[in-house]
């Protein structure tokens, strides 16, 4: 998916460059930034993350997120129960949920979220 087109930057920065130029420098660049961060994800894609030993009670996520739809999580790494988690903020702006009540995050923590 395409964030942006040779039309879009030769807008905003004048380049001396053919258009099929300016388009291979952007999909150059795309892919370096999707090699580090992951692919763009469409608005609605609700994302899962497993979080293994997360320190203290700030959990950070891997993008900001617009809502999350469960937290679970397995006190230690032999549990088989799992618990769904309620007692968090969610700090969108710094991609992360603060535990708010009782202990730090267990061991495995699962998120379910849209960003």
């Amino acid at each position: 998916m395409a964030l942006i087109d040779a039309d879009f930057l030769k807008e905003r920065i004048p380049v001396a460059l053919s258009d099929a130029r300016v388009q291979a420098l952007i999909e150059d660049v795309q892919a370096t930034i999707e090699a580090r961060l992951g692919a763009a994800y469409a608005p609605a894609t609700t994302i899962t993350e497993l979080h293994t030993r997360p320190n203290g009670i700030n959990l950070y996520l891997k993008r900001r997120p617009a809502s999350v739809t469960s937290v679970t999580e397995k006190r230690g790494l032999g549990d088989t129960a799992t618990e769904t988690i309620t007692d968090y903020h969610i700090i969108a702006q710094a991609g992360m949920l603060a535990r708010t009540d009782g202990p730090t995050w267990g061991a495995l923590v699962t998120v379910v979220y849209t960003p």
